[in-house]
């Protein structure tokens, strides 16, 4: 149908304009009971997919709040309205685990028991039997605290009086027996000085202890403290404080089982230490064992600059190294956000931390505090990676010695573009590979990337999103280039790159984008999302889902629909078409169809407060519209529209934002909208997403 009738209402119609309209080849195996048909075969690599999510339409959708557990076969996400069986309506985003079965993935819900249960629970960790776990939500009073919940389904609160922020939460042990958390209330008689901020916590079985106090038992600070990293064992916890509550003078401080607190960033310097400054703290290993400080204070005697530097702290013999020195300030400055719990990485250690990669100074500064980009700190010296302060770190094998980073710098003689590419940097050679490059493609203006172009949230804070197996063999991203023959669209598809060789992990094939959502520990099992549908068991219409491509994977199909006999004197009964076929079904092209907002289109959204969608439908019928967005802690309505249509064809749908969206715009806040189209007599739902940019 092309874009002609979006040009008769005067919008331009450049680069598919309309979502879903794709010139990609037919799809070759009709799925039973739905409109779509299967892509043919399977991916590479002895890959399988299996589908993760519910194969029949459900009124909840895909929110990109998600988490793939290490062993790969359990997946927890979020949703935009509530999946089948969930016990209460919570208006945020609900969770729900799918986990991996004999015949297939089953998703579930949490199922409450007990007399006291959270309101808009969200699950923070898991045991390994997946019913012991750690939730926050809303206790009395509607205070936001955290909860055990132990197998039996039972809810207990942490701590009596409740954990007032989301952010509450910091760790746990694997079995969640030692649980590290934050809380602004006054949990102890030890915290009873403290006049504002939080204090950090741990409950081992039912005993609560506060950490952040000094080995006399005062208080560190009467502001508080923060929280920064937990060992995998739950057992050393480090956070910073600020003793005299100026701002400025901000030190690291490790706790650790059966040792009482102290500094680790306490001064080793001797002589010309020059003047205090706040320390802030960088990273930790898996274990604790070494944490990375940046502070332009000179610790040690070997610090002769007053430049921001990066040290490493040894928490067994309790020393620190200065790992970037260089007299007069001419090498590289660390980048030093991270104070915040919410700020991005600025360093990356390997396991033993002995090699560490961080960020060095923000471009536009004085040209004597070295060159912006990617550095590596190992036993040689302080070496160059990557010149891009857009440089992402993707991948860190165990050793260090392997780094996979996200960039747009040309780190081979191959890259001809200005497009972000995957590259694989070996330390010890110190040479790069790029990962993102085929027979078919690889220099076209076209990014590859992991995952700018879904702003996903980990549904764990500890499974955070994997792009790479943990020893970096296996590596996941997504590219709207064709970097294989059998790739024959033009839309995103996800990749894998193993030992030099490529291959797909999603389709190649299907009119609908495929998005790297996450992988196993292993690489074994890598996650996707998409609306096309892969497999016959995908009956919900084009919604999207989550699948994985599993190696060695794959379930039984269900046969496919029996062709009706040439020879039959009489069609079937209605009876027997309303069994095989859903009212939904018919052409290919019976869906709601929107054109894209551009980004000059979002900014009139911003501006005027009223959101305008071209939309065609493919018959007459009452179509509404609803969109919401996170304001504050929750989801919200945020605009709705409704609309009777006599017949097919175009519509121009507007709709108000309401007024607490329009606020939080005017403040300079960004809302990601998630936008639903509904046309009565249709069961498939259209829906996409968008961001607004704040105006302050």
């Amino acid at each position: 149908m092309g874009c002609a009738w979006i040009r008769n209402i005067g919008v331009a119609c450049a680069l598919s304009v309309v979502i879903g309209f794709s010139t990609a080849p037919a799809l070759a195996t009709p799925l039973p009971g739905s409109p779509l048909t299967a892509a043919p075969g399977v991916p590479g690599n002895g890959r399988a997919w299996e589908l993760v999510t519910m194969p029949d339409s459900v009124a909840a959708s895909l929110y990109p709040q998600v988490s793939v557990l290490p062993d790969g076969n359990t997946i927890v996400f979020s949703t935009v309205g509530v999946l089948p069986g969930y016990p209460t309506r919570p208006d945020n985003f609900p969770a729900a685990l799918s986990t991996r079965g004999a015949t297939g993935w089953q998703v579930s819900v949490p199922l409450f028991s007990g007399s006291e249960h959270p309101d808009h629970p969200r699950p923070l960790a898991f045991a390994a039997d997946l019913q012991t776990a750690i939730w926050t939500g809303d206790g009395e009073g509607g205070k936001r605290s955290l909860f055990f919940r132990g197998p039996d389904g039972a809810f207990t609160r942490l701590s009596e009086d409740g954990v007032t922020t989301d952010g509450g939460f910091l760790g746990a042990d694997p079995n969640l027996q030692r649980v590290i958390f934050t809380s602004r209330d006054h949990l102890l008689p030890t915290d009873a000085g403290r006049v504002e901020g939080a204090s950090v916590y741990e409950r081992a079985g039912r005993t609560l202890r506060q950490l952040d106090l000094a080995s006399d038992g005062s208080l560190l600070s009467e502001c508080g403290s923060l929280g920064k990293a937990v060992s995998a064992d739950a057992t050393r916890v480090y956070f910073t404080a600020d003793p005299s509550c100026t701002g400025h003078d901000s030190h690291v401080f490790v706790a650790e089982v059966g040792a009482p607190t102290h500094e680790a960033s306490v001064s080793r310097c001797t002589s010309d230490c020059g003047a205090p400054a706040n320390v802030a703290f960088a990273a930790a290993t898996p274990s604790g064992s070494s944490a990375f400080l940046l502070t332009k204070q000179r610790l040690t005697d070997g610090d002769t600059n007053d430049t921001t530097d990066l040290y490493r702290y040894d928490a067994a013999s309790d020393d620190l190294t200065l790992l970037t020195a260089a007299s007069g300030g001419s090498g590289p400055v660390p980048y030093e956000e991270g104070r915040n719990p919410t700020d991005p990485p600025v360093a990356w250690p390997s396991v033993d931390g002995k090699r560490v990669y961080f960020l060095a100074a923000k471009p536009g500064e004085s040209e004597k505090l070295g060159q912006p980009g990617l550095y590596l700190s190992d036993g040689s010296g302080v070496h160059l990676v990557d010149s891009s302060r857009e440089a992402m770190v993707v991948g860190l094998s165990p050793s260090g010695r392997e780094l996979v980073l996200e960039t747009p710098s040309a780190l081979t003689a191959d890259d001809l573009d200005d497009q972000s590419d995957i590259y694989r940097y070996d330390a010890v050679t110190g040479s790069f590979t790029r990962i993102s490059t085929g027979p078919s493609g690889g220099n076209g203006s076209i990014p590859a990337s992991v995952g700018s172009a879904v702003p996903r949230v980990a549904a764990l804070p500890n499974v955070p999103f994997r792009a790479t197996s943990a020893d970096t063999s296996r590596i996941f991203f997504f590219t709207a280039e064709r970097l294989l023959a059998a790739d024959r669209n033009d839309v995103s598809d996800v990749y894998e790159w193993t030992a030099g060789n490529l291959s797909l992990v999603s389709a190649g094939t299907g009119p609908r984008p495929s998005f790297l959502m996450g992988a196993s520990e292993d690489g074994s099992t890598v996650l996707f999302e998409t609306a096309d549908a892969l497999l016959a068991s995908d009956r919900d219409g084009e919604d999207l889902d989550y699948y994985v491509a599993r190696i060695g994977g794959g379930f039984p199909e269900p046969p496919p629909a029996a062709e009706p006999c040439p020879c039959t004197a009489s069609p079937p009964s209605r009876s027997q078409l309303d069994r095989s076929t859903p009212a939904s079904a018919g052409a290919t092209d019976a869906r709601i169809r929107m054109a894209r907002l551009s980004a000059a289109a979002r900014r009139r959204i911003v501006a005027t407060g009223r959101i305008t969608l071209l939309v065609e439908v493919p018959r007459g019928g009452r179509l509404s519209a609803k969109a919401s967005a996170r304001v504050g802690r929750r989801s919200r309505p945020i605009a709705a529209a409704s609309a009777r249509l006599k017949e097919a064809g175009p519509v121009s749908l507007s709709m108000r934002l309401a007024r607490p969206a329009r606020a939080r715009l005017a403040r300079g806040h960004d809302l990601q909208v998630h936008l639903a189209l509904r046309l009565s007599g249709l069961a498939a739902t259209e829906r996409t997403q968008f961001k607004l940019e704040g105006t302050k």
